[in-house]
């Protein structure tokens, strides 16, 4: 995609942005400065979030407010073809489930705007989202940027795909999933 040219109105010496618009503005304000400046095509609908200028004047890309969602867990088994975490029938049998939420410095999202919910959406058969009572939870909290949760088997054999979305004011449409293979016991 080709770049686009932005059009910045930013303070002349702390080089925080006032405005920016995607044509000239026709004044320029006492103490502010107006600078053009050419992103990609795709980022001109975020440039706010994403970009920043330093004390240099130069445009940056602001690392603190781009974040992934990074899924781990402790399953004991792992299916051998697809690496889907396993679980054995039978509803009582668990393995834990860890989201963190990172800067793209590695920094966990802390702070003010700290208040992400994790929407939780299984589908198929075979495994469930629960907490620690346990009781099937749709939603569930990061705390510091960390949240966990259990996934217990189900009565069925088979693949339960269960997508988690990340969502508050601040970050919308953050996703990622996790297969679970339930398994027949031993």
């Amino acid at each position: 995609m080709a770049d686009v040219t932005v059009y910045v109105l930013r303070d002349s010496s702390t080089k925080e942005v006032k405005a920016y618009s995607y044509a000239e503005f026709e004044e320029v304000p006492s103490g502010q400065e107006q600078v053009g400046v050419d992103v990609p095509e795709e980022d001109v609908a975020i440039f706010a979030d994403k970009y920043t200028f330093n004390l240099s004047g130069d445009l940056i890309i602001n690392a603190k407010k781009f974040y992934t969602l990074n899924v781990s867990e402790n399953a004991s088994s792992h299916n051998p073809a697809t690496g889907h975490p396993q679980v054995v029938i039978g509803g009582t049998n668990y393995f834990t489930v860890t989201i963190e939420k990172k800067d793209i410095q590695g920094t966990y999202h802390t702070g003010a705007e700290d208040d992400d919910e994790v929407y939780l959406t299984p589908s198929g058969v075979g495994a469930t989202p629960k907490n620690d009572v346990p009781e099937q939870i749709n939603k569930i909290s990061l705390v510091n940027g960390v949240a966990t949760f259990r996934i217990y088997s189900g009565e069925e054999l088979g693949e339960t795909v269960i997508t988690m979305q990340c969502a508050t004011m601040a970050t919308i449409g953050m996703g990622c999933a996790i297969s679970v293979d339930t398994i027949p016991a031993p």
